[in-house]
């Protein structure tokens, strides 16, 4: 990877600040684990060519831990060497660990033994559930800490679960995987991703933790909500009071993420504890 300058992504109330200096995001999503990685490269080129500065991708759990304690990073898998293909381009990568990440996975990318145990309350802070995911990050956050902004890498922001709550509202369980991503190195911005409706908001933020929404689901039901959809980035406890029609222009991804500081009603109900993702709310 060409050497770079340590950088840092930070927010205030006009937006994003990339080492300090106002910038926008223009960012596609791409997973590696669905290219075939003779063609990494010709595809991330296709996305700059596009006018694209960012690539955003999942990590897939099942793929890389496909029986418990049986780790895969080579080849397809090897999430590292892609990352370092972005930033040889030039690109900022965003990385999203999950545990869970959807992307239209089977089980949302968990992997399927955790199914083993019928009494596992998936998404949730319980016990067994917790210690799968920490052995987990305990082998993929070290392959991902030298690829960061902060040492020299292209990767600006790493996420935190997908989209929770559209499935719960467990603070706890979200605030165990923030702690577990800082203590294991991840020095760099974090953030939630949700909704852009007020319930999926307030029951996937974390306090001090940026919050954003994804706003194609409720774009095409109204289009006047992108006014209310900004590049201003609050923290989570100061979006709670903070009116979000006040913000400047978005910048919007290509895979639909947009800054959200919407207030929230109270969050709903946990569904089933068997089923990693529930449906929306009509």
């Amino acid at each position: 990877m060409t050497e770079i300058s340590p950088l840092t992504l930070t927010t205030n109330e006009a937006g994003f600040l990339r080492n300090g200096r106002p910038h926008q995001f223009i960012s596609a999503a791409i997973h590696y684990f669905r290219v075939h990685p003779d063609l990494w490269t010709d595809r991330l080129e296709r996305l700059r060519a596009m006018g694209v500065n960012t690539i955003e991708t999942y990590v897939a759990w099942n793929v890389h831990e496909p029986r418990p304690g049986e780790f895969d990073f080579d080849g397809p898998n090897d999430v590292a060497a892609f990352v370092r293909a972005a930033g040889d381009l030039g690109l900022d990568v965003i990385v999203r660990p999950g545990p869970y990440i959807c992307a239209e996975c089977d089980f949302g990318g968990l992997p399927a033994w955790l199914l083993a145990d019928r009494t596992m309350r998936l998404r949730r802070s319980d016990d067994r559930y917790l210690a799968a995911v920490d052995a987990w990050f305990d082998t993929l956050i070290p392959v991902l800490a030298p690829l960061l902004g902060s040492r020299g890498g292209p990767v600006v922001a790493v996420g935190i679960e997908n989209e929770y709550g559209s499935y719960g509202n467990d603070t706890a369980y979200l605030e165990h995987l923030r702690d577990g991503l800082v203590r294991r190195g991840a020095d760099c911005l974090l953030f939630t991703t949700d909704g852009a409706d007020h319930g999926f908001q307030l029951g996937g933020r974390i306090p001090g933790v940026l919050s954003t929404g994804t706003t194609a689901s409720s774009l095409f039901r109204a289009p006047s909500r992108l006014s209310t959809l900004g590049a201003c980035m609050k923290t989570a406890e100061q979006s709670r009071t903070t009116d979000a029609s006040n913000c400047g222009p978005t910048a919007v991804s290509a895979s639909g993420c947009a800054a959200s500081r919407s207030p929230s009603p109270a969050p709903r109900t946990s569904p089933s504890t068997r089923t990693p993702e529930s449906p929306a709310p009509t």
